[in-house]
């Protein structure tokens, strides 16, 4: 927007130096990310579904005891369910984005909970393990369909991993299964720390990018909210005055014209 000429609401103005002292994501990448919440727990739901029902209806020994079947039954419903709730929530558009943000990182908490529940009552204890957990997938993949604030996205990728540790000795206690050695547990849980560490490092980066956009559309005192239209010499923005509680509407003329 350099070099272009302002008019706020037919007046010719000079943008003053001063910046904003809260620099977020704009309202309209928020609304974004809050859309991309029913896509992400959309997409959960189906892949915990196929994957739950393949090993399920198969002959696998791991499903043969009725009463071991039954809690992996209701951890699989439970997940499931509260995924499409989460969809439902996200695209019925009922609460605020940002609030709806927060809820999703804890949707991201629980809903690894449920990978690893499922995951770790099924997995005969000092098994080898090969590969990674589908929730390392899981850590790395939401941040980036739904971005947040670096500082909480790291909060909840550290509890997140955390999870995993502890549903898998939840399990054990169910099952009375004797606790594996230290080098088959560093084995099973580091990769989740090595995986909130790259969440975080990929939120960061999104979030810096939506910020950057926030400034670019600060005109010193007004802030551009929405773009209501654009033409041959220009575009006219909604705006919002840091002070006054009034809208405006803000005409930039593009540099070619004043060219």
């Amino acid at each position: 927007m350099a070099n272009q000429r302002i008019f706020v609401q037919g007046k010719e103005t000079t943008p003053s130096l001063t910046r904003s002292t809260q620099v977020g994501l704009p309202p309209d990448l928020l609304e974004a990310a809050s859309q991309r919440l029913s896509l992400a727990a959309l997409l959960y739901a189906i892949a915990y579904s196929v994957a739950y029902s393949i090993g399920r209806f198969t002959s696998s020994p791991l499903y043969e005891s009725p009463e071991h079947s039954a809690v992996g039954d209701v951890s699989a419903l439970v997940s499931i369910s509260l995924s499409l709730a989460v969809f439902w929530l996200a695209r019925s558009g009922r609460l605020d984005p940002q609030l709806l943000l927060d809820i999703g990182l804890i949707y991201w908490v629980v809903s690894a909970a449920g990978i690893d529940f499922g995951t770790y009552w099924y997995l005969p204890t000092g098994d080898n393990v090969v590969g990674i957990s589908w929730v390392c997938v899981w850590l790395v993949l939401f941040p980036l369909i739904v971005p947040s604030s670096p500082g909480k996205t790291l909060l909840a990728a550290l509890v997140t991993a955390s999870v995993g540790p502890l549903m898998f000795l939840i399990s054990l206690v169910f099952k009375g299964d004797p606790m594996p050695d230290g080098v088959y547990m560093l084995n099973l849980f580091v990769p989740y720390y090595i995986s909130a560490g790259m969440a975080f490092a990929g939120s960061r980066i999104i979030y810096q990018l939506g910020c950057d956009v926030t400034r670019a559309r600060e005109m010193g005192s007004y802030k551009l909210i929405e773009l209501l239209g654009r033409g041959g010499i220009g575009e006219v923005w909604l705006a919002k005055h840091r002070l006054l509680a009034r809208p405006a509407a803000i005409k930039l003329l593009s540099p070619q014209v004043l060219g």
